[in-house]
């Protein structure tokens, strides 16, 4: 991960926010709480989220109604062992977008990728995964942490269009992005958000 990168965009939102008041930076989070919860659901989260939560912030949170959130502060203490949901040590099981209705809009115009039409639960995909921002309406952005699609980027529309899919980018051909991508674009919006 480029963390010079990542930092300089850091710097540059608090360049912009002097103050802080549009956005919270929450502290890093510390290599050994880290490590416990790894050696708690004995899993191994992707690198470039672990780096940025060590090096950066464990959230960056905008103080309003958060429609420019770039992250939200990650609690790792809402996961348990025992629970069949919200549980990193079972695995995500997805590997293609779900929906629960066939689409009535043209959503391949959308989502050109593969597709899967089943009924589901909202909270039936809950675990191996770590919501990462809270996107309204219900729906969430996620990262997940145990499973085949590790370290990928999904969103949680359950509420808004009954489906849950990998986050994508036409404009670079990626059907999939990974936590480095996705934060490099969330805290762009937010420079571009603070420069009006």
């Amino acid at each position: 991960m480029n963390l010079a990168a990542l930092q300089k965009k850091v710097a540059k939102i608090k360049e912009l926010d002097p103050k802080s008041k549009v956005y919270r930076f929450y502290r890093v989070t510390h290599v050994q709480y880290i490590e416990n919860f790894e050696e708690k659901f004995k899993i191994r989260l992707p690198e470039d989220f672990r780096e940025f939560l060590i090096n950066i912030a464990s959230g960056i949170e905008e103080r309003g109604f958060n429609p420019c959130s770039v992250m939200d502060d990650i609690k790792f203490w809402e996961h348990s062992l025992t629970e069949n949901q919200n549980n990193p040590s079972k695995k995500f099981q997805l590997t293609t977008r779900i929906t629960a209705f066939a689409d009535e809009l043209n959503f391949a115009d959308f989502y050109p990728y593969p597709s899967n039409v089943r009924y589901f639960e909202h909270d039936a995909f809950t675990n191996g995964i770590i919501p990462i921002l809270n996107t309204g309406c219900g729906a969430y952005d996620f990262i997940v942490v145990n499973g085949p699609e590790h370290g990928n980027i999904w969103s949680n529309n359950y509420m808004s269009n009954s489906d849950l899919f990998p986050r994508f980018n036409k404009k670079f051909s990626l059907n999939r992005i990974s936590f480095e991508f996705w934060i490099n674009q969330q805290l762009d919006d937010a420079i571009r958000y603070l420069s009006g």
